[in-house]
């Protein structure tokens, strides 16, 4: 089903799973666009792309969460005829947190597993520059330091005439972002990190094991905030092996 909010979903005749997949800030959906080639075939990866980049360029930012996730519940709803997971990195992990449990109190879904990465618990904020606080200049210069993007493309002016305005609309999003506690999760969380991320603290790490009352599971790799680069042979067998159990598993009677 591909839609301007899905528009690299695979389609896979014997899905048994659908994988719906959060970028970074200031990323879009084309960040997935080779898992589905690399995925087992009982996965349906779906990248979601948010408003006002990649292929939805033209269209306004969105830079308040409940909006955001209220507007995306409705359209994703017709994905929750499979089982499906979450996987978001860094801002992308916090949209996938709270899109869970939209989903959970309007259609009474929950996910068979949410995928966090480089993000720390809802309810501690990341140790990072803020969109009120910094310029432009500052703004890209720390998502450069951190990895999310490379020297050739902070020297495109070009470029980041079109990408600052969203990567502002992302941090403010996350700046103004409450965090409101509910009744836990029920499915397992599964917390990926880097060993060198200086952006996730350890307290932000453990909270996380107040957001559900199933298996909390942090697996580390090597590397930064972008560790999924640095060490992505690695990170991606870990999360294909994981949402092959979790395929079958829902799959299975009982």
């Amino acid at each position: 089903m591909k839609t301007r909010w899905l528009p690299f979903a695979t389609y896979q005749t014997k899905a048994r799973l659908r994988l719906l997949c959060f970028s970074h800030a200031g990323g879009n959906a084309r960040v997935f666009r080779r898992w589905g080639e690399a995925i087992p075939g009982e996965v349906e990866v779906c990248p979601v792309e948010l408003p006002g980049r990649g292929t939805r360029l033209g269209e306004g930012l969105v830079s308040s969460m409940p909006l955001l996730v209220e507007t995306m519940a409705a359209e994703i709803e017709p994905l929750l005829d499979l089982p499906f997971a979450i996987f978001g990195h860094s801002m992308g992990g916090l949209v996938g947190f709270e899109l869970a449990r939209t989903l959970r109190r309007v259609y009474g879904r929950e996910p068979a597993a949410l995928l966090v990465a480089a993000q720390n618990a809802p309810s501690v904020p990341l140790e990072r520059p803020t969109a009120q606080r910094c310029t432009d200049g500052e703004l890209s210069d720390a998502l450069y330091r951190s990895g999310g993007m490379s020297e050739k493309a902070l020297a495109n002016a070009r470029f980041m005439r079109v990408f600052l305005p969203v990567l502002r609309a992302d941090y403010t999003m996350v700046d103004t972002y409450v965090y409101t506690r509910e009744r836990p999760l029920r499915c397992p969380i599964h917390l990926y990190t880097g060993t060198e991320d200086t952006l996730v603290s350890g307290r932000g790490q453990a909270e996380w094991r107040r957001e559900t009352s199933g298996d909390f599971v942090i697996h580390r790799f090597p590397g930064g905030h972008f560790f999924l680069r640095e060490a992505q042979g690695p990170f991606l067998a870990s999360i294909f092996v994981l949402l092959r159990e979790l395929a079958w598993a829902k799959a299975s009677p009982g």
